[in-house]
């Protein structure tokens, strides 16, 4: 009898189905789902126009600081690319050190024989361009996320936090095997403690993500065997910032910050927008670009309303 039930329940939904199908194809034809060209071109080319805009007013502020923390990315690619050490140098005038892996290195040796206001452009657009598609969908969220002081500070050094914040946001709202995994090999690249919140959430959210996040992982081990990474991924003025930033400070401020990450990522399993705050407190240099992480903490989780990431697709009727 139950097994009748089911049958005739199966039944009724399929009718309903059917008729909405049918109902659809009959009022406008059938949906095609090609890339609606016009609807990208209207979406995407005001979005490039006040990209463009904006790096360029970016790019004459600010002479002494502009694009300078990719000066030391490029340096690290160009003394890796003539066979010196990416590591034994100084950046005047804060003598800024390279601390990344040298595999992000070696990516931006190619970049580094390119004039500085090309590069800093690019980068610019780019690390704008990827925070923009990661809050679309996201109305007075997103707009705030995008043009905030921290933002614009951060896009003037040209540092790599626009580019964290994005692939954190990814992560928390299309949480996937795909995403996650990207998610680590960002962490290889760029190590930093403030990334781990993010990766630990996604791991507990993707099972299947454990797996590729452990390959990478152990790449990122391997790179470790490389002359010099070691020391200088593993130094505490990277890791902790207590040489530039809490040397006033007792480091035991630096354990209590780690232990609140600790427990508010282990919270955030819960409570996701706990997220951001986690990933200010896991390396607390405080800097004004660093506390743009907070900014996390206004995205909600799994927002897949707003559709896959990349979908540039609109459903179209034909005639």
């Amino acid at each position: 009898m139950q097994q009748a039930r089911g049958v005739v329940g199966r039944s009724r939904v399929e009718s309903v189905t059917a008729r909405g199908t049918v109902g659809s194809q009959s009022s406008g034809g059938p949906v095609s789902s090609g890339v609606d060209w016009p609807f990208v071109l209207r979406v995407t080319l005001p979005v490039v126009a006040v990209m463009v805009a904006a790096t360029a007013l970016l790019t004459a502020l600010s002479r002494e600081w502009t694009a300078f923390d990719l000066t030391v990315y490029l340096e690290a690619g160009r003394r890796l690319a003539s066979g010196m050490d990416p590591y034994a140098f100084s950046m005047p005038p804060i003598d800024a050190l390279y601390r990344y892996s040298p595999m992000f290195a070696v990516l931006m040796a190619p970049l580094s024989g390119l004039p500085l206001p090309v590069v800093a452009f690019a980068w610019r657009l780019v690390a704008f361009g990827l925070l923009g598609l990661s809050v679309r969908g996201l109305g007075w969220v997103g707009v705030i996320i995008l043009f905030n002081p921290l933002v614009v500070f951060d896009l003037l050094v040209a540092n790599v936090s626009t580019l964290f914040l994005a692939a954190m946001i990814t992560v928390v709202r299309w949480p996937s095997a795909r995403t996650v995994a990207g998610y680590a090999l960002l962490v290889v690249l760029v190590p930093k403690p403030t990334l781990l919140p993010v990766l630990a959430w996604g791991l507990w959210r993707v099972a299947p993500a454990r797996l590729p996040v452990g390959l990478v992982a152990a790449l990122g081990v391997a790179t470790l065997a490389i002359p010099g990474y070691a020391p200088a991924v593993l130094s505490g003025s990277h890791i902790f910032g207590l040489m530039q930033n809490l040397q006033a400070l007792s480091p035991m401020t630096v354990y209590v910050a780690l232990s609140a990450a600790a427990c508010l990522t282990i919270a955030s399993t819960r409570w996701p927008r706990l997220l951001g705050p986690a990933a200010v407190l896991a390396t607390p240099y405080y800097f004004d670009y660093g506390w743009m992480l907070i900014l996390l903490a206004l995205v909600p989780a799994g927002t897949v309303a707003a559709g896959p990431m990349m979908a540039w697709r609109r459903p179209r009727r034909s005639s």
